[in-house]
């Protein structure tokens, strides 16, 4: 998986890093002390998501495949097909066109054998042409749709002013460039103050979601800070901070994702541990009593 610029992007970094943060702090906040185990599963998985979700503004990330399967290899063949069909839909039509009305056309003798049901078809060729190109543009259809169906809710329903947030990011992420708006601190800020402000007054499994997520999103920020590329300021685009300890995808990041496992794995199992001390003993005092 490439970026535009053709570094290599590490979807393994990214979510070693949010997991291996994520899974700390959810371990040891206070929070902590409400969430049961699923509870803490559903955490570390939202901090996983959102390790990965800032690269959606890239067509071919792992975030956007879960909308559009397709590769850029697939995609160039469906634009291909889409063209022979449009085409062989145009002929039938201006053939169609002339049996009705006669308007002349210099290959009438090639064609004038094909049956009626054939060029009647025209219909369907031109349709199937556009549907292989919308198939081509689903990951931006998807965007658009939703984006404009969360800001009407927002607005119909009077929602949170996140949703309106919310809408109007997944709205322009088609047009945006990747490494982007999505990049910046001052997105991030916006999303975390939002999420957090709707979740608040959920349940623990929710606020717990939201947090991990706001986590995963923060330290894939964080990975790219430490790489060649950086992150920048949304309102002060010039200023980048890129701090060049790492190639994306070379050797120190992929020991450094190692060691992110290992202390994920270090805190998952430390974690169970002590929640199933907590309720052996919880059940020994129970039936004490």
């Amino acid at each position: 998986m490439r970026s535009e610029g053709g570094t290599h992007v590490n979807k393994s970094g990214h979510l070693a890093l949010g997991v291996a943060l994520g899974s700390a702090y959810l371990s040891l906040a206070p929070l902590a002390s409400t969430l049961t185990l699923v509870g803490f599963g559903i955490g570390v998985a939202a901090v996983g998501i959102g390790s990965l979700a800032p690269d959606i503004d890239h067509k071919t990330s792992t975030a956007s495949k879960v909308i559009s399967p397709f590769s850029p290899q697939t995609r160039r063949s469906l634009k291909s097909v889409a063209g022979v069909l449009a085409l062989i839909g145009a002929l039938l039509l201006t053939v169609f066109l002339n049996r009705r009305f006669g308007i002349g056309i210099p290959f009438e003798q090639a064609v004038i054998s094909l049956p009626d049901g054939l060029i009647g078809s025209f219909p369907f060729w031109l349709a199937a042409s556009v549907f292989c190109l919308l198939l081509t543009k689903i990951r931006d259809l998807v965007l658009f749709g939703v984006g404009a169906f969360v800001l009407y809710a927002w607005y119909a329903y009077q929602l949170h002013w996140f949703f309106a947030f919310l809408g109007g990011a997944l709205f322009i992420l088609p047009l945006v460039r990747h490494r982007g708006v999505i990049h910046t601190p001052e997105f991030a800020i916006c999303l975390s103050l939002g999420l957090w402000s709707v979740a608040s007054s959920g349940s623990a499994f929710v606020y717990a979601s939201a947090l991990g997520f706001i986590i995963g999103w923060w330290s894939h920020l964080v990975g790219d800070l430490f790489g060649q590329e950086g992150i920048h300021s949304l309102v002060v685009p010039r200023l980048r901070v890129a701090l060049h300890l790492f190639h994306n995808g070379g050797h120190m990041e992929k020991l450094i994702t190692r060691f992110c496992w290992i202390c994920s794995t270090a805190i998952w199992v430390i974690y169970v541990a002590m929640k199933s001390s907590q309720w052996v003993i919880h059940a020994v005092l129970q039936f004490v009593r």
